[in-house]
């Protein structure tokens, strides 16, 4: 089980300043960087950038500095038992290699590069919330829901970064934009548009979005209208014509003609069907 003793968000500390652990802590350390400060973790020695995460591992001597600019993290000691810490099992399982091994060589003491730093943000943010402030009967389960979820997404960062898959700083955008467009089926967004938002060309973002989410943004697009009319036709006695402005269309024999061509069936015979 995770367990977090302290932390805090938006720690902001003028410069110059120096955080100095000569034998480190008896937890883990995880800090979410949001400027830029120079480290030095065992015999490690590295500059981190905005939106990284660095790990460090228990009992590890640890600095971290700025001489120019303001230093600004978000911030916990966490604890857990090892069989719990997902970092360590991929990595034993994969390569056989000791836990002091796969310590220096992958995921402790160093920085780990994040595409979905917003997200990374809320759950620390949570996390912390949940330790301090919510009753004793359900925080410890909540924060270790929470600490599993957050290590689940690391572990994506780290294998995304060793792949270049998604080592990308609008992979994040991406991701907010899709989610959008799901809770937001009728949302009228133009490809051209939307990468001018992101400050792109649009062949660009097409070829950027193909690459994450395997389809391209318009048929992305017709399929979650086509899946919420779904969900309409079967769970509503909307008529056609307002279900299919609900999903986007201004014209009735549009949605019927891509309704048709995704489903094999008219939204009618579809509602049909669904009450046999």
């Amino acid at each position: 089980m995770y367990t977090v003793s302290t932390g805090g968000c938006y720690a902001h500390h003028p410069a110059p300043y120096k955080m100095y652990r000569p034998n480190g802590i008896p937890e883990y350390l995880l800090l979410f960087v949001r400027t830029k400060a120079n480290f030095q973790v065992g015999e490690n020695t590295f500059e981190v950038l905005p939106n990284q995460i660095v790990i460090v591992d228990k009992n590890t001597p640890y600095q971290y500095y700025v001489t120019d600019t303001p230093y600004i993290d978000d911030w916990m000691h966490f604890d857990c038992d090892e069989k719990d810490f997902p970092l360590f099992l991929d990595i034993l399982k994969n390569n056989g290699l000791s836990r002091t091994a796969h310590t220096d060589r992958n995921c402790l003491n160093k920085p780990i590069t994040l595409s979905n730093a917003a997200r990374i943000s809320a759950y620390i943010h949570q996390i912390i919330w949940e330790s301090g402030y919510t009753s004793e009967e359900y925080s410890r389960e909540n924060v270790n829901m929470l600490m599993q979820i957050l290590m689940n997404h690391i572990r994506e960062a780290l294998r995304c970064s060793k792949s270049g898959v998604f080592y990308s700083p609008y992979y994040g955008k991406m991701q907010e934009l899709r989610l959008h467009l799901q809770s937001n089926p009728d949302t009228d967004l133009s490809l051209e548009a939307v990468a001018k938002s992101m400050s792109i060309s649009s062949s660009y973002f097409q070829h950027l979005y193909t690459k994450y989410f395997g389809v391209s943004f318009r048929n992305d697009i017709i399929s979650m209208r086509i899946e919420y009319a779904k969900e309409l036709l079967t769970g509503t006695t909307d008529s056609i014509e307002t279900i299919a402005y609900l999903c986007g269309y201004n014209n009735e024999v549009h949605f019927y003609r891509q309704f048709r061509k995704n489903t094999g069936m008219t939204p009618t015979e579809y509602r049909n069907t669904s009450l046999l």
